[in-house]
């Protein structure tokens, strides 16, 4: 079980499987690692950095433990051009013990004054605002996941994927949180996600 794991032995890691990059738009898929990988696996990945202290959930990555984070940021688009070179930096940055994960992302290349946010509340759609969007896969199966999302005004939206990867289930609702905050060249958000919110199976090292 997750929750009696040693903190001195829980290292993850991220893979980002396909990132969308543009005007500070993020859709970011992640697999969670919790131990060895076959070497033969060549998918990006992004060791996540141990949680050693409470973070203040501020939207600020200002503890000690993000300045020792590995940091994700060679992403590519998807669209208009795929593969194509973003506009705009993104930096992704994930902490996590045995009991809880956190995703801290920083949007820059753009003045807050220019971003486009407007929902406030939850499950709104933030489709068409500046926003980022996690999407959890345990199972491996590309068929099933949980969906994490904030806008640049810290509304939060998450769902379930469904219809085999193709759709999403708006009536999940998690126990989950976050905070955004705005900086000179962009924002930033951090998430916190306790390992209980969502179900995975028993035993398997991957998620």
């Amino acid at each position: 079980r997750l929750d009696y794991l040693n903190p001195e032995d829980f290292k993850p890691t991220i893979f980002p499987n396909r990132v969308l990059v543009n005007g500070g738009l993020l859709f970011f898929i992640c697999l969670l690692h919790f131990a060895g990988m076959a070497k033969s696996d060549t998918r990006p990945e992004l060791s996540a950095g141990v949680l050693n202290t409470p973070i203040k959930l501020d939207g600020i990555l200002d503890e000690t433990d993000w300045e020792s984070a590995p940091v994700a940021d060679a992403f590519l688009t998807i669209v208009p051009v795929e593969k194509g070179t973003p506009s705009a930096e993104t930096r992704v940055r994930v902490l996590a013990s045995p009991r809880t994960v956190v995703i801290g992302i920083e949007c820059r290349g753009q003045a807050p004054e220019d971003l486009v946010r407007f929902s406030k509340l939850r499950d709104a759609d933030i489709s068409e605002e500046d926003h980022i969007k996690v999407v959890l896969d345990p199972f491996m199966d590309g068929q099933s996941g949980f969906i994490f999302a904030v806008n640049a005004y810290g509304a939060r939206y998450d769902a379930l994927v469904s219809n085999r990867g193709e759709s999403e289930n708006e009536d999940w609702d998690a126990v989950w949180d976050a905070r955004i905050a705005l900086i000179d060249d962009g924002w930033s958000v951090e998430i916190i996600l306790p390992i209980q919110s969502i179900s995975y199976k028993k035993g398997p090292d991957t998620w």
